[in-house]
This record gives C-alpha cells, structure tokens and sequence, in this order.
C-alpha cells in the first residue's frame, strides 16, 4: 500500500496560462448558462462557465453544480463551499473502502486549502477514488484556485516571496533578471529542481 497525494493543486503559473487562455464552449452541444454574469468578460466566468458545462458532461454531483453556478452568478466561491465539496469527495473515498490520510486545513502558496492524502493500490481499484473526486469536487477545487481573490491572494503572497526565489534561484546556477515577471520565475523552479534544488521549499514558499 502506498500514499498518493489527491488534493487538486493548480499552481500559481499554471493559473495564469489557464486563465490566459481559456475561452467558453458553445458547441458540442454544450448548454450556455444564463445569469446577471452572463456578460462578463472576466477569464474567471469564462472558465466557470466551462468548468459547469465540463462537469454536467461528467455526470457530476448535483451539489458540485449548484456550487459552481453560484460562484458563476455571484462572482465568488467560498471557502465554505470549496470544503464542503471535499467533505462529500472523502465521504466517497471511504464509502469506497479507502483511507484518506493527512486531511487538513493549511494555507499553500498564500491560500487557505485543503490537503489531503488517500490511500493507493496496486489493485486497479484508482477509478473510484478518481470518480469520487471528479464527481464531488474536482471543478470546486479547480475554481476556487483560479477565481480572483485567490489569485490575488497568491500574487501578494509571491510577493513576499520574490526577492528570496530569485536569489534561490541564482544560487542554483539558473539564469534570472531582477525584471522577470511572476510567471516567469515560477516556471524557472523547474529548473533549479533539475539542478537539485527546490526552492519552493528552501524559500518557505509552499507554506
């Protein structure tokens, strides 16, 4: 028996490409959802519009598709119900004859998540911890990453941060300018863990 690591991580960089780039579907017989947000423009309605549409087609919970539509309509996913969806995912989880290690409450990357461990064997029995997640929280955890309070939340947090990282990075042989943006500098971590050095955790970064 092993311990796999589940919580939904979309990291700082990541966010900013996803949001960067994502539009909304109209085809493929994705359904529109209409709303006083139906005419925002922000990438983040954008993206929960896909993220409904993503998740109607998965068969989600019916209580992951409320939530979502709420934060769709009101501008917001809170906390509350970001980890009440987990609660229903680990509920799942252990119906299903798994462990859920390390559950809790922490703040990462400068914003307040859940972060949780479960149980993997080597008895092709993933599916199910897998469709646990995806029907109960999977799109929640994703959302509540990407909306703008915590990216905002993780942009002051980087901001703490950003002097100690490139300075991290420099002393791990990697090429930085005092002028690279955010994004810049987090892609730039890989590079110093190809060198052997980790300097999310060497900064403090990740806690």
């Amino acid at each position: 028996m092993a311990r796999q690591t589940r919580s939904i991580l979309v990291t700082a960089a990541v966010a900013l490409t996803v949001l960067g780039g994502c539009s909304v579907a109209h085809s493929g017989g994705r359904e529109a959802v209409d709303g006083p947000a139906a005419d925002r423009g922000a990438p983040w309605f954008a993206s929960i519009q896909t993220d409904i549409n993503d998740a109607r087609a998965a068969d989600s919970s019916p209580e992951q598709i409320d939530a979502l539509q709420n934060a769709w309509r009101t501008g917001e996913l809170t906390f509350e119900a970001y980890s009440a969806a987990v609660d229903r995912a680990l509920r799942c989880v252990r119906e299903a004859g798994f462990r859920v290690f390390e559950d809790q409450v922490r703040v990462y990357q400068g914003l307040k998540m859940r972060l949780y461990s479960v149980q993997s064997r080597p008895d092709a029995q993933e599916p199910a911890v897998e469709g646990c997640i995806k029907r109960h929280s999977y799109y929640i955890e994703r959302a509540y990453q990407l909306q703008p309070a915590s990216l905002e939340a993780r942009e002051r947090h980087f901001a703490r941060y950003r002097d100690a990282l490139l300075d991290c990075l420099a002393d791990a042989g990697v090429a930085v300018d005092r002028q690279m943006t955010m994004d810049e500098i987090l892609r730039s971590v890989g590079k110093g863990m190809d060198n052997g050095v980790d300097c999310l955790q060497t900064t403090g970064f990740d806690g």
